[in-house]
Protein backbone atom coordinates (compact mmCIF):
# COMPACT_ATOMS: atom_id res chain seq x y z
CA UNK A 1 0.00 0.00 0.00
CA UNK A 2 2.91 2.67 0.75
CA UNK A 3 3.55 3.03 -3.27
CA UNK A 4 -0.51 3.01 -4.32
CA UNK A 5 -0.88 5.72 -6.11
CA UNK A 6 -4.33 6.46 -4.00
CA UNK A 7 -2.21 5.76 -0.87
CA UNK A 8 -2.44 8.85 1.57
CA UNK A 9 -0.92 9.00 5.60
CA UNK A 10 -3.82 9.37 7.67
CA UNK A 11 -4.59 12.56 9.60
CA UNK A 12 -2.62 12.55 13.24
CA UNK A 13 -0.12 10.48 11.55
CA UNK A 14 3.96 11.30 11.60
CA UNK A 15 3.00 14.03 8.53
CA UNK A 16 5.30 17.71 9.28
CA UNK A 17 2.11 19.22 7.79
CA UNK A 18 -0.09 17.25 6.70
CA UNK A 19 -0.71 18.37 3.51
CA UNK A 20 -0.03 16.91 0.29
CA UNK A 21 -1.58 13.92 -2.10
CA UNK A 22 0.71 11.51 -1.01
CA UNK A 23 1.91 10.84 -5.18
CA UNK A 24 6.34 10.67 -3.24
CA UNK A 25 6.68 7.07 -3.11
CA UNK A 26 4.39 5.72 -5.98
CA UNK A 27 6.53 8.64 -8.56
CA UNK A 28 9.92 7.32 -6.97
CA UNK A 29 8.97 3.51 -7.41
CA UNK A 30 7.69 4.40 -11.19
CA UNK A 31 11.30 6.34 -11.74
CA UNK A 32 13.31 3.34 -10.53
CA UNK A 33 11.34 0.67 -12.23
CA UNK A 34 11.90 2.82 -15.62
CA UNK A 35 15.44 2.44 -14.77
CA UNK A 36 15.84 -0.91 -13.88
CA UNK A 37 15.71 -0.66 -9.75
CA UNK A 38 13.58 -1.34 -6.73
CA UNK A 39 12.93 0.28 -3.58
CA UNK A 40 11.80 -1.46 -0.33
CA UNK A 41 10.64 -0.76 2.98
CA UNK A 42 11.03 -1.57 6.39
CA UNK A 43 8.85 0.09 9.49
CA UNK A 44 9.27 -0.81 13.14
CA UNK A 45 8.77 1.09 16.30
CA UNK A 46 11.81 3.23 15.56
CA UNK A 47 11.46 4.18 12.35
CA UNK A 48 11.10 3.50 8.41
CA UNK A 49 13.85 3.17 6.11
CA UNK A 50 13.08 3.07 2.16
CA UNK A 51 16.33 1.43 0.38
CA UNK A 52 17.13 2.63 -3.14
CA UNK A 53 18.93 -0.20 -5.57
CA UNK A 54 19.88 0.98 -9.17
CA UNK A 55 21.67 -1.13 -11.24
CA UNK A 56 25.21 0.73 -12.26
CA UNK A 57 26.52 1.41 -15.65
CA UNK A 58 25.21 2.59 -19.06
CA UNK A 59 22.42 0.98 -20.28
CA UNK A 60 22.58 -0.02 -24.31
CA UNK A 61 20.19 2.00 -26.10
Amino acid sequence: MTFDASARVEAGTASRCGQGLGLGPYIALEIAKAHGGTIDVFSDETGTCFTFKMPTGRSKL
